[in-house]
């Protein structure tokens, strides 16, 4: 949709289709376009609405905001972090970050190799991510310490 995008890595629709978030890695931001026509990507507005992701990662991976968009969550499969940020105003990138209620998880301790950000669930309060073949799926609570919630679970 739109311009000003350079290198589109990952995509998520907002629960009413009125926005689309995109991971544009290569201008290290977060972009939200709004859809005048909710769910018809052909509405979709130039973006005006982004969060700049270059102090937490140059290679994102993947994107997904949480229910009723106060979380966003992304990978970073160069260097196994996966990130939680939790946003000051629900939908809105431009208002920044909050300044507490956001996880960053170093996978790189945990099982080793590179990671492929996924999902996140609808709460913001769980991600899964990929590694070789395997699904994983990672406590992001900020009370709680690094540790998956459930066991991997192997594709085949």
């Amino acid at each position: 949709p739109g311009g000003g995008t350079n290198n589109i890595t990952g995509l998520d629709v907002s629960d009413d289709g009125s926005y689309v978030f995109m991971a544009d890695v290569g201008a290290d931001r977060i972009r939200r376009y709004d859809m005048s026509t909710p769910g018809d990507l052909s509405t979709a507005s130039d973006p005006s609405n982004s969060i700049s992701i270059v102090t937490d990662t140059n290679a994102i991976d993947g994107i997904s905001v949480a229910t009723g968009g106060g979380y966003i969550g992304f990978g970073d499969g160069g260097f196994d972090h996966t990130w939680m940020k939790k946003l000051a105003t629900a939908w809105d990138l431009a208002a920044g970050v909050a300044s507490s209620g956001s996880t960053d998880r170093d996978l790189s301790s945990l099982v080793g190799g590179t990671y492929r950000f996924v999902d996140m669930n609808p709460d913001g309060t769980k991600l899964y991510v990929i590694r070789s073949n395997t699904v994983y799926e990672l406590n992001m609570a900020a009370d709680v310490g690094l540790g998956w919630v459930l066991g991997p679970l192997t594709l085949s």
